[in-house]
C-alpha cells in the first residue's frame, strides 16, 4: 500500500498568515501616497496619466476613466480622491509593489512564527 503523508497545519499559523497579508497591503498602500503622477499627451485629442508608484513601477491610465477633470492641465495637483484609483491600483497591479508585498509578507509572517515559538526571558 501507498504510505500517506498528512499534514498538520496549526491554525495561529494560518492566522499568522493572514494578518501578514493584511498588515502589507496596508503597509504598501500607505506607501503608494508617496508616489507621483505624471501626464503625457501623445497626440492633441488624447491626455494620459501615468502614476509612478512608491517602487518606481508605472500604472498607466487614460485620465477620461478615472479622474472627474477630463483634460487636466500639466502639473495639475489632484485631489485624495481622484488619485486612489491610481493607488489602489498600484498596490493591487504593480509588478515591483508585488514583489515588495511578497518580501513583507514573508518577513512579517516570519516575524510571528518566531514569536510564536521563542519566548525570550530577561531577569
Amino acid at each position: 500500500m501507498a504510505k500517506t503523508i498528512q499534514l498538520k497545519l496549526n491554525k495561529r499559523l494560518l492566522t499568522n498568515l493572514l494578518k501578514s497579508i493584511v498588515i502589507s497591503l496596508v503597509v504598501i498602500f500607505i506607501l503608494e501616497h508617496f508616489g507621483r503622477i505624471e501626464y503625457k499627451k501623445p497626440r492633441s485629442d488624447k491626455y494620459y496619466a501615468i502614476y509612478h508608484t512608491f517602487f518606481d513601477g508605472s500604472v498607466y491610465s487614460d485620465t477620461n476613466f478615472l479622474t472627474k477633470n477630463n483634460y487636466p492641465k500639466f502639473g495639475e495637483v489632484e485631489t485624495y480622491t481622484e488619485l486612489l484609483p491610481y493607488r489602489i491600483l498600484a498596490t493591487i497591479y504593480s509588478e515591483e509593489d508585488f514583489v515588495a508585498f511578497l518580501i513583507l509578507t514573508g518577513i512579517i509572517w516570519l516575524i510571528f512564527i518566531f514569536k510564536q515559538y521563542v519566548r525570550i526571558k530577561i531577569e
